[in-house]
């Protein structure tokens, strides 16, 4: 027969196993304020039964608390992680596309519209009164004032260019201290887990570093159990813990791998800012490929209103090679000529920078300088100027360009499908080459007057 006792002991379990649960409740209530905590509860078992002399065979010995558990489901972690990626891509398209906008905005006074409509106004005054020198210097002064608003707009597009790329090195900074935290709590948690503890508040902390990566690049998360080596099916309570972004390995345990922001040396656009950051793995220095159609997150967003072109990517085909020694097929290329197949046609659209890279097929060479050739015809009465080829010349340390190369793709620069500040400063460019030249050209039908105050024709 049992002790009398043991009813005691059973029941002053189940006071233990409870107290330990309203605790529990306790912590999770003096927490719910508490940033990135996730709510635990108390798991309870019965304890283990007596064997006793009777028919019955054993008796319940009451019960025990096992374990604090977090109430925590992958499969919604995913989810936000994903959620959290498209958050911080459009929260910083949208911050970025106001500043952009503001540069736009019309007030009546100092708009576009306004300084543009000022100018032909006193345009308009100046041909009837062409000979009072107050309205001459009225109508410079408003021309002035035209071109001032497009260098303020040029200056302001690549100071915004230059933020975003301070904002690209930020965020690269800021992944490589996450990564970093990420890895030394993978080493503290295991430490407590495989003693047989349950790391809660150290899982937490981790989980929130995840939910600040994710904002910036998209994340995937691998926990594998760690088991012995000399036998399979022991599990040795540790766990690895691997954090991927962008489908490459930032975090393997305590280890963890670094990006590094480094400054190009040579422009993708005309109008770039110097130094432009790419993103590229310190180890190997392979590209990360942050831009990928697959990615997404603050940082994906920041590269795009940096560099993106509407997918306007220069073009063409290589059609002819002139040599060192153009009888020797296998002597140094000076320079490339493509006359087929280009992408841009109009001399007011090209924004290839004065010097830079050029890819043939799919190897990279420098080029020094270029030429447009250009072709000049009437069509309905007007002269329309088309490009119909281009010349690059090649720098010195390149290496060999071959005959069968001709006919391959040559394009310069990266097709970034998104209207970003390379985008609006094409556009600005486009718009005031045409403007001038339509504007020098409608002088020239006029007359000026000469030192003694003669009409003289301007042609």
């Amino acid at each position: 027969m049992p002790s009398q006792f043991f009813g005691l002991t059973i029941a002053g379990s189940g006071l233990n196993a409870y107290q330990v649960a309203i605790n529990t409740s306790a912590n999770n209530v003096s927490n719910v304020q508490t940033e990135g905590y996730s709510k635990q509860v108390a798991t309870r078992t019965a304890a283990s039964a007596l064997r006793v002399n009777a028919r019955y065979g054993s008796a319940g010995s009451g019960v025990e608390a096992e374990s604090i558990d977090q109430l925590r489901e992958q499969y919604y972690d995913n989810k936000y992680w994903r959620n959290q990626s498209s958050v911080g891509l459009y929260d910083t398209r949208y911050d970025y596309a106001k500043q952009i906008e503001n540069y736009f905005i019309d007030d009546g006074k100092t708009g576009f519209t306004s300084v543009l409509a000022t100018m032909f106004n006193n345009l308009d005054t100046l041909k009837t009164n062409s000979g009072d020198m107050s309205v001459r210097n009225q109508f410079i002064s408003s021309a002035s004032s035209l071109a001032e608003y497009f260098q303020t707009m040029a200056q302001g597009m690549m100071d915004l260019q230059e933020d975003l790329n301070s904002q690209v090195k930020s965020c690269v900074d800021n992944i490589n201290s996450i990564a970093e935290k990420i890895s030394i709590l993978n080493g503290q948690i295991n430490v407590l887990e495989v003693q047989g503890g349950k790391a809660n508040e150290l899982r937490d902390q981790r989980a929130l570093l995840v939910d600040e990566l994710a904002e910036l690049v998209p994340v995937d998360i691998k926990e594998i159990d760690i088991v012995n080596s000399n036998d399979p099916e022991s599990y040795t309570g540790a766990k690895e813990y691997i954090v991927s972004i962008n489908g490459q390995t930032l975090v393997d345990g305590k280890q963890y791998f670094e990006l590094e922001a480094v400054a190009r040396e040579d422009k993708l656009n005309q109008s770039d800012a110097d130094g432009l950051y790419e993103i590229k793995w310190a180890a190997t220095g392979n590209s990360f490929n942050a831009g990928s159609k697959a990615n997404i997150g603050k940082l994906k967003a920041l590269l795009e209103m940096r560099d993106g072109n509407n997918a306007e990517q220069f073009s063409g085909t290589l059609t002819d090679i002139d040599r060192e020694d153009n009888s020797d097929p296998t002597s140094t290329a000076k320079s490339i000529t493509l006359s087929a197949d280009l992408s841009i046609t109009s001399l007011n659209k090209i924004a290839l920078p004065e010097s830079g890279q050029i890819k043939i097929g799919s190897v990279y060479y420098n080029y020094d300088s270029f030429e447009a050739e250009i072709k000049r015809e009437k069509v309905d009465g007007e002269m329309v100027e088309t490009v119909v080829g281009y010349k690059f010349n090649l720098s010195k340390d390149n290496q060999k360009i071959y005959d069968a190369d001709k006919g391959k793709e040559v394009t310069q620069g990266s097709k970034i499908d998104y209207m970003g500040i390379p985008y609006y400063q094409a556009q600005l460019n486009e718009f005031v080459r045409a403007f001038a030249k339509e504007f020098n050209a409608g002088e020239k039908t006029g007359t000026y007057l000469d030192a003694m105050g003669d009409p003289q024709d301007m042609g």
